[in-house]
């Protein structure tokens, strides 16, 4: 499935800018470009960056991951 940035927005809570600013920096996956000015994200991508994260969180500071939480 693909997601638009409000979608990646909403998932993920982070900015608009704050995506953009990742994805420039490497940190956070490219959206595919579907037309000259349309992109969108592939939604797995974005679940692996978040559970990614969660267990980088985890593994500093014990934390359980949302995944955990939610089971």
């Amino acid at each position: 499935m693909l997601l638009s940035i409000g979608d990646v927005s909403s998932i993920t809570t982070l900015s608009r800018t704050s995506i953009r600013r990742s994805v420039s920096s490497g940190r956070f996956p490219k959206p595919v470009r579907l037309l000259e000015r349309r992109q969108a994200w592939l939604e797995n991508d974005i679940y692996d960056w978040l559970d990614t994260a969660v267990a980088k969180q985890k593994a500093a500071d014990g934390s359980t991951s949302m995944t955990e939480a939610a089971q």
